[in-house]
């Protein structure tokens, strides 16, 4: 089981007591969640505290969750906190690729290194 409590962006938690974490990104599936004692969490919903998750247990290694916003963010366990996927090598001329990279970037879901 991996644990999780995840500090998100506070665009992303505004306002939300909880949110329904997923195992897949295109958020169709429900994660199974547990709390630290192993007892399942009704409707796979983890609760939000100061712009953080809860600790909660999943067998995933990464889980999902969309905003109110319609932006679906990746969720790591402990073990990954703050450390997010960077993206290296180069865009070359390719405009479209240079703007989903900096939209990512800002949404919080990875560093963008790329020249």
């Amino acid at each position: 089981m991996n644990v999780f409590a995840t500090a998100l962006p506070d665009k992303a938690t505004k306002g939300l007591s909880g949110a329904t974490m997923y195992a897949d990104p295109a958020c169709s599936v429900k994660a199974v969640l547990t709390d630290l004692n192993g007892r399942t969490l009704s409707g796979s919903v983890a609760t939000i505290q100061d712009g953080s998750f809860a600790q909660f247990q999943a067998t995933q290694a990464v889980l999902y969750f969309r905003a109110a916003s319609g932006v679906i963010y990746p969720v790591y366990p402990e073990a990954h906190a703050g450390v997010l996927p960077v993206v290296t090598g180069s865009k070359g001329a390719n405009a479209a690729l240079t703007s989903l990279l900096a939209a990512l970037a800002s949404a919080g879901i990875i560093t963008d290194s790329s020249t």
